[in-house]
């Protein structure tokens, strides 16, 4: 494991949309639902409220964000689910570490600006991954850990980088503390079911 610290300083450089932060609950349904989400397949617990939007970077630069989300009632606190596909017209991702650098560090700052506290980044190593599957992607695994309002919050996120059709992924499952097996159950339910469906 890597641990990485930022300060509440630093600035948003990259468009990232992470998980939904919970503090209370709400039903969920019990059946399975196959998504699409710009040429991957995801299956989420029931079906999901969707969001789609552009933003115009530059006179030449724009990116399509697609979004996908479930709440869902776990145990004694809420767990969202939520899936991002960021599709860059204009310009091309590269996965250097200066990009992912940026992407991070856009993640971190959101929750900065969402007043979480105590903020903690942990990239996940090779061999405890939960996303395992061999493919083209470009893959990053990590966890946010942070507190707001005394709601201490878990985030468990992979983010998919596919250089040839200029897509970056993210799935994301997080919630309160107290309901961390849930959230890791969750997670590695989520990856297991992503596939290409083009």
């Amino acid at each position: 494991m890597v641990n990485v610290m930022f300060s509440k300083s630093q600035k948003i450089i990259f468009t990232f949309i992470t998980g939904v932060f919970i503090t209370t609950n709400a039903l969920a349904e019990d059946t399975t639902f196959n998504e699409q989400l710009c040429g991957l397949t995801i299956n989420f617990e029931s079906e999901p409220a969707r969001k789609q939007q552009i933003i115009n970077m530059s006179a030449q630069v724009s990116m399509t964000i697609t979004n996908s989300t479930l709440i869902k009632k776990d145990l004694a606190a809420q767990i969202a689910t939520n899936t991002t596909c960021q599709q860059l017209a204009g310009a091309s991702y590269t996965g250097s570490q200066q990009e992912w650098a940026k992407f991070f560090d856009s993640a971190f700052s959101g929750l900065v600006k969402a007043n979480y506290q105590d903020l903690k980044f942990t990239l996940v190593g090779e061999n405890e991954k939960a996303y395992t599957l061999k493919n083209n992607l470009v893959t990053k695994e990590y966890v946010l850990t942070g507190e707001i309002k005394n709601n201490k919050q878990i985030i468990k996120n992979l983010a998919l980088l596919d250089k040839d059709k200029n897509r970056m992924y993210t799935f994301s499952v997080s919630g309160n503390e107290i309901v961390a097996a849930e959230i890791d159950k969750e997670f590695k339910r989520l990856v297991s079911s992503i596939k290409s469906v083009n």
